[in-house]
């Protein structure tokens, strides 16, 4: 407790979940599971031990023994053994092959189906439980299911499997798919792949037309030219329509220039400066030497990747190119002195007429369109070749492919009689479980029964909300401080009146400290609870008794109008009290006191007349004022707070209220009770824990101070009252004086008589 009378925050409780700041609720997960599991460990315990147990027992009783079956194939090379090895003698690569088609062929759905035809034949010759056995496996998905072949690759042995949970089963099975297996490769060894190489020898044969078919398109098209290269002819195409293209261009420049000049009336003669164009448009045999040396520089070309530049053709090829070279450039000179002289010879037509000139233009023009039609076939068959050579690899390689698989095929049905033969072991019935699973089972068994047990505790302690534990008032909803606790009034135990004691006068300090003192008036103070039966009349007195005897003047009022606990406590059944002052208004008379210095009592009252219509705030507040100027505390024991008129009244003109929470009490009870004391503006002073357990007493700020002195109580006694309790927090004479004599000193008395 902080200075000036203010609590400390370690000392403050907080009730529901907490509120973040915006308004956002948030969980603990944590605090409210050890919540719900908290003062049930030891029914979580028994709980899960019963039902772990039971499903423990249920999942060791529901796993079955698994038997295993295991029979054996071996693949034996079909070689005889030889001191020397050699390559004759060594196992064929193929082995491996033929040792893996062996295992697919056990597995397989024809060896499957097989399996079960020979186990249906099985079962209907035996009798008894061994039928019944074997007709449990007799479907394709008990065999698929329970069939192992298991290989290791470089070995010869093929392991076969059955697992069931009938060891009678297992064997039946295991030898049926052993049987199959060994019927199923005598057919394959002797019924061979008909199907397969006639329909690889037709693919063979549709490849080898097809490649045919190519060929001779290839070759007629390579006829066509001479060869099946038709990039040379048409590079050659490409360039004589170059020439013609020039030539005609040259032509074109005559026509116009000869045109210009008869225009002019000069003679028309070709110009000493003509170019080469004009002179092969004019002289035939230089456009043949022209041509020559063209094709002189493509076949040297065409040479040239294949050969060395030193190589006896490149040097015959070149020494004919620049044969050629002189004899062009000789009658190109010899052409240009004949127009530089005028003359003519040696077929050269000097004389350029306008319509020579346009003759041969027609005539260039013509040769022009045949080179494109040329170029244009050459390009379209040179396309068809390169489709055509695509068509015929494909065709070879379909070939090929159908006769290595037709071979493979061929093979296949010689290879069991070159490359190994099959021995078979039989399997026998097993005679002890090949996996035991119950142990597993029962953990899972016993851990989900476990589980359940406390997922059933934890759902009854989330299911029902009560406070049970001082722990349990630490979720917050409203700000209240915890004053302190009470043991249960009902069964006290040795040292506890100890802790009552101290626990009230805590209660007490923490009252006076937290309202301070009023100038000219005393201090008000109601006292209520959720619900009727949570121990406030009690605790009523017990504080009028200790703030008495710590000097205040104090008034204890009965406004439970109701329950009237108070008054029948004190046996005032047959005087006025606060009945009588509401209708009147004021106090006269009704304040009568105690033995104990300085406390007073107003009881009940005796007028059944005052219901809650008499009750008012104004009514109430005008019979207060003048006992708070008379005491310096009045302390009011009301009814519940949710239930009560007079309780709601007692708590909006109160200067702090003070709620008794008993052990067990319902959460939404308390939570209601504080909004409502909320909502009516009054100050809730603080919480007092009835009813408290031992280890709550222990975990108390009440119980370490009573344990730092020495206890000035008696032996200790089972089942005391509530009498006990108040003389043990307020002294023995005081209580006397208060409630009278014990039940027990009275009935003495009256013996003595």
């Amino acid at each position: 407790m902080s200075v000036g009378g203010e609590i400390e925050q370690s000392d403050v409780i907080y009730y529901g979940d907490s509120v973040a700041a915006g308004g956002e609720q948030h969980i603990d997960t944590v605090r409210m599971l050890r919540r719900a599991i908290r003062g049930r460990m030891l029914i979580a315990v028994v709980l899960m031990l019963a039902l772990g147990s039971i499903g423990a027992i249920g999942g060791f009783q529901s796993a079955d023994l698994v038997y295993r079956s295991v029979a054996q194939v071996y693949v034996r090379p079909n070689l005889k053994p030889i001191l020397n090895p050699s390559d004759t003698s060594q196992i064929p690569p193929m082995f491996s092959s033929y040792v893996r088609a062996q295992v697919s062929l056990v597995q397989s759905p024809d060896t499957l189906r097989l399996a079960r035809d020979k186990l249906i034949t099985q079962a209907s010759d035996a009798t008894g439980q061994e039928r019944l056995s074997i007709m449990d496996v007799a479907t394709p998905i008990a065999i698929r299911d329970g069939l192992r072949v298991v290989h290791r690759p470089g070995e010869e042995v093929i392991d076969v499997w059955f697992i069931h949970k009938d060891p009678v089963a297992a064997e039946a099975a295991t030898n049926a798919v052993l049987d199959a297996f060994k019927t199923k490769h005598e057919e394959r060894r002797k019924k061979g792949d008909e199907f397969r190489i006639e329909t690889l020898t037709n693919l063979a044969r549709n490849a080898e037309l097809s490649a045919g078919a190519a060929e001779g398109e290839i070759n007629r098209i390579g006829t066509k030219y001479g060869t099946t290269d038709l990039s040379l002819q048409h590079q050659r195409l490409v360039e004589s329509r170059s020439r013609l293209r020039a030539r005609a261009e040259a032509l074109q420049h005559q026509i116009a220039q000869t045109e210009s000049r008869d225009a002019d009336g000069t003679e028309s003669i070709v110009d000493q400066d003509a170019s080469d164009l004009v002179l092969l448009a004019q002289d035939p045999e230089l456009e043949t030497l022209r041509a020559a040396r063209d094709a002189k520089e493509a076949e040297i070309e065409s040479y040239r990747g294949r050969l060395g530049p030193n190589h006896m053709v490149m040097r015959r090829l070149r020494g004919e190119l620049a044969a050629l070279d002189s004899r062009l450039e000789a009658r190109r000179t010899h052409v240009r002195m004949l127009i530089a002289t005028g003359g003519a010879g040696d077929g050269l037509t000097l004389e350029a007429s306008l319509p020579s000139l346009r003759r041969m233009l027609e005539a260039t023009n013509e040769l022009l369109a045949q080179a494109d039609d040329e170029i244009r076939d050459v390009f379209v068959d040179e396309a068809a070749l390169r489709q055509l050579r695509r068509d015929l690899a494909n065709a070879r390689s379909k070939q090929e492919e159908a006769q290595a698989a037709l071979d493979r095929v061929m093979l296949d049905e010689i290879v069991s009689e070159r490359v190994g033969f099959i021995q078979t072991t039989l399997a026998s019935t097993p005679s002890y479980p090949y996996s035991d699973r119950r142990k597993a089972y029962a953990l899972l068994g016993g851990g989900g029964g476990a589980g359940l047990g406390l997922a059933v505790v934890l759902g009854w302690g989330l299911l029902n909300r009560k406070y049970n534990y001082i722990e349990d008032l630490k979720e917050p909803s409203f700000t209240a401080p915890l004053l302190g606790c009470l043991p249960d009034l009902r069964d006290l135990r040795g040292g506890k009146d100890e802790v009552t004691a101290w626990s009230i006068h805590q209660i007490r300090n923490l009252l006076q400290a937290k309202v301070g003192e009023r100038d000219g008036r005393g201090n008000l103070y109601a006292i209520t609870s959720p619900q009727s039966g949570d121990g406030k009349t009690s605790l009523a007195l017990a504080l009028a008794i200790s703030m008495a005897k710590s000097g205040k003047k104090t008034v204890l009022v009965d406004l439970d109008l109701i329950g009237r606990g108070l008054t029948k406590q004190l046996k005032l059944e047959g005087s006025k009290g606060i009945r009588e002052t509401i209708l009147n208004e004021c106090v006269n008379g009704e304040v009568q006191s105690t033995e104990v210095d300085g406390l007073s009592v107003i009881p009940a009252g005796l007028d059944e007349s005052v219901d809650d219509s008499n009750l008012s705030s104004s009514r109430l507040r005008q019979i207060m004022a003048p006992l708070t100027e008379q005491f310096d505390a009045v302390i009011l024991d009301t009814g519940p707070v949710l239930g009560s008129l007079e309780s709601s009244l007692a708590c909006g003109l109160a200067d702090g209220v003070l709620v008794t929470i008993s052990r067990g009490q319902n959460e939404s009870l308390v939570e209601s009770s504080l909004q409502r004391i909320r909502w009516l503006g009054a100050d809730c002073i603080g919480l007092v824990f009835n009813r408290a357990t031992q280890r709550d007493l222990r975990r108390s700020h009440s119980y370490s101070a009573s344990m730092s002195r020495p206890s000035a109580s008696g032996p200790n006694e089972q089942n005391r009252s509530r009498r006990a309790v108040l003389a043990s927090a307020v002294g023995e004479q005081d209580t006397l004086r208060v409630l009278g004599p014990p039940a027990s000193a009275k009935r003495k008395r009256r013996r003595r008589k």
